[in-house]
């Protein structure tokens, strides 16, 4: 039971903190990822690379996506580097929201951090 009080008390910590998009960075890299980002007209968190090529965008939000520019934000920088590097899917992770949507023909996964 103590594991868990200190699971529940680093997770607010993290969310408290804005060490998220650090937490995701730190398991990339663990997972020994070659990570870059991308910044254009917006930006995105995380390039992952295979072989030279961007094969995954990792873009993480823990601001209310509920927010219209939040989300216009958030979504214009995953659909830019989409078109940038001709990939028809990307994932969002966020606070609470789970879904799937599909824009322009390309495929959006939210899931949440934790």
């Amino acid at each position: 039971m103590k594991r868990l009080a200190g699971l529940a008390e680093f997770i607010y910590i993290v969310r408290r903190n804005g060490f998220d998009r650090d937490i995701v960075y730190i398991e990339l890299k663990r997972r020994k990822q070659e990570i870059y980002y991308h910044k254009a007209n917006y930006e995105v968190d995380f390039l992952i690379t295979e072989n030279y090529q961007v094969s995954e965008i990792i873009q993480v939000s823990y601001s209310n996506l509920e927010d219209e520019e939040t989300y216009d934000r958030e979504m214009n920088g995953v659909l830019e580097a989409m078109d940038t590097y001709k990939l028809t899917s990307s994932l969002i992770l966020t606070k609470n929201l789970s879904d799937i949507k599909k824009i322009r023909g390309k495929k959006i996964i939210f899931k949440p951090l934790f």
